[in-house]
């Protein structure tokens, strides 16, 4: 049995009407014991499509940190007729920014999500098994969710179970 798992996102490009579009797929073999089983061959394939969504989202903040994910089906509004007028841009869907004790505001940059990444990986773990411990500790499962600081905490974690 093989297993083809894809993730693609369009972002924005950086004159109007363009865009720019980062894919990636991954082929595997599931172990035998893992191909019999529907429960485990289903968070088999759950983990690879969120390591591919993983892989994009590296690419697209490294390619343009200033990019906007295209709006997904759901979040677009209908078009009215042309009026000559150019459309307002469109806003981020992600919560509005928060702020801890010292000032420090913002969600993890892509460095502190890269780092945390290739700390995971060093330290034997699967995106999936990263995100779920982000989720344990700070109620979060998306990394992408995680504030600044929560980044810096769970990086830290991370180095002193590696120490």
């Amino acid at each position: 049995m093989r297993i083809s798992v894809q993730f693609q996102r369009k972002v924005r490009g950086q004159e109007e009407f363009t865009s720019n579009s980062f894919h990636v797929g991954i082929e595997s073999e599931p172990p035998a014991e893992v191909a019999q089983d529907r429960s485990k061959l289903k968070a088999y394939v759950e983990e690879l499509f969120r390591e591919c969504r993983a892989r994009v989202d590296d690419q697209v903040g490294q390619a343009s940190p200033k990019a906007a994910p295209a709006p997904r089906a759901e979040e677009r509004t209908p078009r009215a007729a042309p009026t000559g007028r150019r459309p307002p841009p469109a806003r981020a869907s992600r919560a509005a920014p928060s702020t801890n004790g010292n000032g420090e505001s913002g969600l993890a940059t892509a460095k502190q999500l890269n780092f945390l990444r290739s700390l995971g990986q060093q330290g034997g773990l699967s995106y999936g098994q990263l995100s779920a411990l982000a989720e344990e500790t700070f109620g979060t499962r998306d990394l992408r969710d995680l504030s600044k600081k929560q980044a810096s905490e769970l990086i830290d974690q991370l180095r002193t179970e590696a120490a």
